[in-house]
């Protein structure tokens, strides 16, 4: 597969979504689909929030329908086989639709939950899960069935709706997966798996086409059935490979998602010591927070979307062969504990304001 077939898919993507994402934007404004506001969001006006619908029809350009009048391979030895990607784009597809369903109906948690804990069954049982887990600082592997196919759910789900609670802010969300597609797009590159990378390429030419229109102040949002479908796609994106993937997929998968991670583990903490469903929103998510520092949105995204390149470019780093498997994850185990500890800070401080209050701006799509 040349260069040109990896550009071609990234144009591809990027001018679907762009150019369709106006029209989504007149349709909404006609039909009166719009992203409701009340004291919990931090914008006002009517803003429509169908942006997912343009991402994901984009992506589908770029690593669908392209690449078949191209005619390119997925049955040669080293890249993804044909019957992984069927099932790999049908459950984004179905994961799309049920955002979009949200959407307009506001789907109660425990189905849309359902509907993923579903599809990430049928991806695991096709292959596309983790196998094998490094031990930081050894050379042990642990390769155990039943933990990575529980570990594999999880991750999909969990990753899934993580991206969908960091979608709180303009440009933020769709910042923070750019960065996390290129770097399992180059990472896809350098082991020799073209089929991967097409399909990390197509998504960051798809999200690149968003954020024209989402950049603050956003025109259009991209509402859960983009967030979800985001969040599907990249916890799917380090699995695709099967059997053939390093003992530290899972360690450079969490490591380039970790903002997203670290932020939701922290809602569920915090939930949970509150005895209130986990599902239920508030807004003490990340970008609230710094919101309430005074930081504006442009300062926030700079930080946090900075950050979040970061945490990308260090686990293409960890992904060479010059690490030993050990090592690599070690180092990647004292990052989380660094992240963990800073966004703690970050809660510590933000607690201990003056004037502290609990309402206040929030997303829309914080409703998972």
């Amino acid at each position: 597969m040349s260069s040109l077939s990896f550009v071609i898919t990234f144009a591809s993507a990027l001018a679907v979504s762009a150019l369709l994402m106006p029209l989504i934007i007149f349709i909404s404004r006609r039909y009166g689909w719009f992203d409701p506001t009340d004291h919990r969001k931090i914008h006002d006006g009517e803003i429509p929030r169908l942006g997912g619908v343009a991402i994901f029809l984009g992506w589908v350009a770029g690593a669908v329908v392209i690449p078949a009048l191209l005619d390119y391979p997925t049955d040669q030895p080293g890249t993804l086989s044909a019957y992984r990607l069927a099932v790999f784009m049908l459950g984004a597809a179905a994961i799309h639709l049920t955002g979009l369903w949200d959407d307009f109906t506001n789907l109660r948690p425990r189905y849309k939950f359902l509907i993923q804990i579903v599809v990430a069954v049928v991806l695991v049982v096709s292959g596309i899960r983790f196998y094998r887990l490094a031990l930081p600082f050894t050379s042990l592997v642990i390769n155990f069935p039943p933990l990575s196919i529980v570990l594999s759910v999880v991750w999909l789900v969990g990753v899934s709706n993580a991206v969908n609670l960091i979608d709180g802010m303009d440009g933020l969300s769709s910042t923070v997966s750019l960065a996390a597609s290129l770097a399992f797009g180059f990472m896809a590159l350098a082991l020799g798996r073209p089929v991967s990378a097409l399909v990390c390429f197509a998504l960051s030419g798809a999200v690149i086409g968003f954020l024209f229109f989402n950049r603050p102040p956003a025109r259009i949002f991209m509402g859960d059935s983009g967030a979800l479908f985001l969040g599907y796609v990249l916890a799917a994106l380090p699995l695709l490979e099967g059997a053939r993937q390093t003992p530290l997929a899972f360690g450079i998968a969490a490591t380039v998602m970790l903002i997203p991670i670290t932020d939701t583990l922290f809602a569920m903490g915090r939930r949970i010591i509150r005895r209130v469903p986990i599902a239920k929103p508030d807004r003490e998510h990340l970008h609230h927070m710094l919101l309430d520092f005074g930081l504006s949105e442009w300062a926030i995204l700079a930080l946090v979307g900075g950050y979040g390149i970061a945490l990308a470019a260090l686990a293409v780093l960890f992904s060479q062969d010059f690490w030993a498997p050990g090592i690599a994850l070690g180092l990647m185990v004292f990052l989380w504990l660094f992240t963990f500890a800073l966004i703690g800070a970050i809660h510590r401080r933000w607690k201990k304001r003056p004037l502290h209050q609990e309402s206040g701006p929030s997303p829309s799509a914080e409703r998972v």
